[in-house]
């Protein structure tokens, strides 16, 4: 008994070391792959999905970087989002997108999620009420309303960390700013819906907030859909449930509530 005892111990032990041995060159195999992928190839094929998902052109001011392990990931630094020549409507101290690895070692771009890392999103409102967003969102909406000419987007998440929003309408003398923004948005890659839930920081008071919009496509475009909108913080708490559009001209329906300790705080 204890011979057997024994055998079965040095049994495990092989076991071990020989499992150990091979992870250690699955590692090893991953690390050096992430040399063998060339940056310029990942870069391109990053851009050219984002620009069919969204739309959107990237500017890559920095670095771009890809690692296989622990995941699968390239890293953009310094990157820009610029819809016209008003204001850059995005810029990102960082942007990470992880990839599905097993489509990457055969040479093809899947985005599983995307994260900002410090961006500073800007909205300035021009007096004809049009703002530097606007190229931006009629590329999002025409992408989503185009009857899928391209693949199927494969990412369904975008999320903001640590971020800032300023929102400047001249006109009305009006000049916001949301700090600490942290937000994960559900990108509509299957269903026509568009979440998005987070935190952020408004004049000295930390809101929760969360929005759903039935169908992105048609609200872009003007048309009609559901939403619900959930705002809840010291200062006050507000919900919408209903129905938007804008053309022919803006309309909206649906059950408003609120509550606040002072009415003249919230004003």
């Amino acid at each position: 008994m204890g011979t057997n005892a024994l055998t079965i111990a040095v049994g495990f032990k092989r076991l071990a070391i020989a499992s150990a041995a091979v992870l250690g060159m699955g590692v090893a195999t991953l690390a050096a792959a992430s040399w063998l992928i060339p940056t310029e190839r990942v870069r391109d094929g990053f851009q050219a999905e984002l620009r069919d998902a969204a739309g959107f052109e990237l500017s890559v001011q920095g670095s771009v970087s890809v690692s296989l392990f622990p995941a699968s990931t390239v890293t953009f630094t310094e990157v820009e989002l610029k819809g016209d020549d008003k204001a850059p409507a995005l810029v990102a101290e960082r942007l990470i997108g992880r990839l599905r690895l097993l489509p990457l070692l055969f040479g093809r771009f899947e985005i599983a999620d995307i994260e900002l890392v410090q961006p500073r999103i800007t909205v300035v409102i021009g007096p004809d009420r049009s703002s530097n967003w606007s190229t931006l969102l009629a590329g999002v909406s025409t992408s989503l309303n185009a009857g899928a000419p391209h693949p199927p987007i494969s990412f369904s998440e975008i999320r903001i960390s640590q971020g800032t929003v300023v929102v400047q309408d001249d006109a009305r003398k009006l000049y916001e700013t949301l700090s600490n923004v942290d937000l994960a948005f559900a990108w509509p890659a299957i269903a026509k819906s568009f979440g998005a839930t987070g935190r952020f920081v408004w004049r000295l008071e930390p809101i929760q907030a969360s929005l759903l919009i039935g169908d992105l496509g048609a609200a872009l475009s003007g048309g009609r859909s559901g939403a619900k909108v959930r705002l809840s913080g010291e200062p006050f708490k507000f919900a919408f449930d209903g129905t938007f559009a804008r053309t022919p001209s803006l309309k909206i329906e649906g059950a408003v509530s609120a509550d606040a300790g002072s009415l003249r705080d919230m004003l």
